[in-house]
């Protein structure tokens, strides 16, 4: 038999280990039989099949039935099989049970009324149970039987969970300066939200890799990892990625630029295998820059053990260089929210001035919150990089939890102006929008207090683009896909 070979894309690579469980060459096998018993004068062949048409033989092992009683009918019976090579589980598609008569030359005389078989390593639980089958004889016009796809399926290794994941960096020839930050925003798919840092006060001379270790719960898969977003600034903003603290009169300029030559994950998984999965959109040119992997998968949040209809939604907004005034004024320019439920058309609002007498910041229900320091003692409002504000409302509190598909940010002069429509601003000034997170407060998020968004559970997240919002431009939409969480008791 000729060596197996298997195709793997440019951008994911896999390493196959032995010795682990997910590795194998002896199994047991658990067959239901109906009325018709499994005669001692056959003999059975379990082939197990991989290849994206399952027509790849990767082993096989025979048995015969033990005499004289075979397999009786109407029993579960059990027996322990050898394959004829190890087996990595992640590459059988899906196995055919055979039979065949014992003696070199003779027939197939009778039949085996096959109801249910199971099949996993000796010693271990099933990882295939086909479930009731219905119908099946094997005899000699069909001596086959073909199981349906199995569910550990997964040549690539992408849907296998995982025991580390790292993000990996090269820096090209410009280097990172020390006295920048750089760091990465990871979005899993049931929402759970973390960060590395990348520079960490120290640089990253040229030419060089650097392997920064992801925070992730058990379970995760290389393809429930659906954003990425990988940031360069000098100022550490909403993300506190660390930065190298300046002397005394040097002044943050912001001009470095940092040269990404790849990124890519890299992870092992549960089985001992290594799977290395490419991040083409992160390479390029860094200086005041963020660049994004985005995964095209619905975020389906981690079950809460304190109902949906108990939380609070926040909106987190990141602004860079906002020119958002904090107290009333004649003619604020102050950011709006609101969001569209899915299946509807009507936008609900989420985050707007309630009164001329309410100040826009830190007083009162539904109104932005932020650290005042990025907003006092300047006249046109906040100058920080990358600030960041957020909002919560408890639009689902006591009321059916509904799904979020867009949210809606518009400039507007304030309560003053008497006009509540959206973008109602009449001025010059401009607030420039990095981006959106939608989510909600959760104990079993993975938690990192050293940044804004530490502790919270992601249900949509868009850093893929700038919008600067001004009289002209007044509204923009970010559209989100999430799921809405289970509920379990504990």
């Amino acid at each position: 038999m000729k060596p197996l070979k298997l195709t793997l894309s440019v951008s994911l690579i896999v390493a196959a280990c032995l010795g682990s469980a997910q590795v194998f060459r002896d199994a047991t096998f658990i067959a239901d039989t109906g009325t018709r018993a499994l005669s001692d004068t056959l003999k059975v062949r379990i082939t197990l099949q991989g290849g994206d048409t399952g027509n790849v033989v990767l082993g096989y092992a025979d048995f015969d039935p033990p005499e004289p009683t075979g397999f009786p009918a109407d029993r579960q019976s059990t027996i322990r099989v050898r394959f004829s090579r190890d087996i990595s589980l992640r590459q059988v598609r899906r196995a055919m049970i055979s039979i065949r008569a014992d003696r070199a030359g003779g027939g197939i005389t009778t039949g085996w009324d096959l109801k249910r078989i199971q099949l996993g390593p000796a010693g271990s639980r099933p990882f295939y149970d086909s479930g009731p089958i219905t119908g099946l004889t094997l005899r000699a016009a069909v001596p086959n039987y073909v199981t349906s796809n199995w569910p550990t399926y997964d040549p690539t290794g992408v849907n296998s969970p995982l025991r580390a994941l790292n993000l990996v960096v090269t820096t090209a020839g410009d280097d990172l300066r020390k006295d920048s930050a750089a760091g990465a925003v990871i979005v899993l798919s049931n929402g759970m939200t973390t960060r590395v840092d990348i520079g960490q006060g120290r640089g990253i001379p040229g030419t060089t890799t650097r392997s920064f270790p992801i925070v992730i719960p058990s379970g995760t898969t290389v393809n429930k990892v659906v954003r990425v977003y990988l940031f360069k600034s000098i100022y550490n903003g909403w993300t506190n990625f660390d930065y190298a603290r300046l002397g005394v009169l040097q002044k943050p300029t912001n001009a470095d630029n940092w040269t990404v030559r790849s990124a890519r994950l890299e992870g092992t998984l549960t089985d001992g295998s290594a799977l290395v999965k490419n991040l083409p959109t992160l390479a390029g040119n860094y200086t005041a820059d963020l660049k994004s992997f985005v995964n095209n998968v619905t975020i389906t949040p981690a079950p809460l053990t304190a109902g949906w209809n108990y939380q609070s939604l926040r909106l987190g907004v990141i602004f860079d260089d906002t020119t958002l005034r904090y107290l009333n004024s004649e003619s604020p320019a102050e950011v709006h929210a609101h969001v569209r439920y899915r299946g509807t058309s009507e936008w609900v609002p989420f985050t707007v001035r309630t009164s001329t007498a309410t100040l826009y910041m830190n007083n009162g229900p539904a109104l932005w919150q932020a650290d005042r320091g990025k907003f006092q003692g300047h006249e046109l409002g906040g100058s920080t990089k990358n600030c960041y504000m957020y909002a919560d409302n408890p639009l689902w509190r006591g009321r059916e939890a509904r799904a979020i598909e867009a949210i809606k940010l518009s400039l507007h002069n304030g309560a003053a102006s008497g006009d509540d429509s959206f973008g109602n601003y009449v001025g010059t000034k401009k607030v420039t929008v990095r981006g959106v997170l939608l989510g909600i407060p959760n104990t079993t998020a993975v938690r990192d207090a050293a940044w804004s968004w530490g502790g919270m559970l992601t249900l949509g997240a868009d850093l893929t683009r700038t919008a600067v919002l001004s009289q002209a431009h007044p509204e923009v939409v970010y559209e989100v896909r999430h799921g809405i969480p289970e509920t379990v008791t504990r």
